[in-house]
């Protein structure tokens, strides 16, 4: 179920390269702005929304994979502030 991403300031609280979440997705790059979203790769070729589930996020912000290794090797822990605002395309080709 799409949970939206939590609106406002924000700083990186953890940083994970390989991280797998609790149903075994991989995650790579993963960068926590709270205990459960994060900035993160996002490798599959899945069209958004699926059709039946909906959106996949659960709150995170998914990226490709060359950007999302960019922003980890780039910014440090506790060091980076995150303004996050706007809302999700609703139609993805």
């Amino acid at each position: 179920m799409y949970k939206p991403t939590p609106k406002g300031k924000r700083r990186i609280i953890r940083k994970v390269r390989n991280y797998v979440n609790r149903d075994g997705v991989p995650m790579p790059y993963a960068m926590f702005f709270t205990n459960s979203c994060a900035i993160h790769a996002w490798s599959w070729d899945e069209k958004f929304p699926d059709p039946v589930h909906g959106y996949a996020s659960h709150g995170c912000i998914s990226v490709s994979l060359r950007i999302a290794k960019w922003l980890y090797e780039e910014f440090t822990d506790k060091d980076t502030i995150l303004y996050i605002w706007g809302e999700r395309r609703r139609k993805c080709n």
